[in-house]
């Protein structure tokens, strides 16, 4: 796991972020996350980051990462949480009891019309996943005010390093529903793997292979 020592650009740093932390991480994932296509498709209307659906969907997302131990990772800038990147890990398979009881209660907010049009979506990101061992890159997010500070790339360049280090994983995967994000994890060297259209909601899988 990463300390808080350690340091990078203009006295930014990436941390571990803990449990104490939870509803940080969430504010800044809702926040950056509030007009996503994914969260409109499934959700219809909603109340935006102060919603009790979309706070609890990603602090569920990060919940996951710390009750497993998984990479839950945050740039820290002047005191303040400004992105957060939850990852699963190469041939990750277990799960905890106190999961099923959070996600059952995540499914309840949502409700039941929420709940159909997210399965499809669910089944198909699933399937898209490679076969070989690899980093998942579940969520990645940088609050509003904070964008454009390259917060993003940081930790972009983080699980790339992850990636290349652990003789597990041969490269990192993710899935984006912004056409925009598109050309972005292209410019990092993602590739295409799948492309779906699910009323309306375009979704495109992508793949950053290991260097060596």
């Amino acid at each position: 796991m990463f300390t808080r020592g350690i340091v990078s650009q203009d006295a930014s740093r990436i941390i571990d972020i803990l449990p104490s932390e939870l509803e940080s991480a969430t504010t800044v994932l809702a926040r950056a996350f509030h007009e996503d296509p994914l969260l409109s498709y499934v959700m219809g209307e909603h109340g935006g980051e102060g919603d009790p659906r979309v706070r609890k969907f990603f602090s569920f997302t990060c919940q996951i990462r710390l009750t497993l131990e998984w990479p839950l990772l945050g740039v820290e800038h002047s005191g303040e949480l400004r992105a957060v990147m939850a990852l699963t890990p190469p041939a990750a398979d277990e799960w905890a009891p106190s999961l099923v009881e959070s996600y059952k209660e995540l499914l309840t907010l949502m409700g039941p019309e929420a709940n159909a049009r997210f399965d499809p979506y669910r089944t198909w990101v699933e399937a898209q996943r490679p076969r070989d061992p690899h980093y998942y890159l579940g969520i990645i997010g940088t609050s509003k005010a904070a964008q454009g500070k390259g917060f993003g790339r940081m930790l972009l360049d983080r699980v790339h390093a992850l990636s290349e280090s652990d003789l597990l994983s041969t490269g990192v995967g993710l899935d984006t529903d912004s056409e925009d994000n598109v050309s972005l994890y292209q410019h990092f060297g993602y590739t295409i793997t799948g492309h779906m259209v699910l009323g309306g909601l375009h979704t495109w899988a992508m793949f950053h292979p290991n260097s060596t």
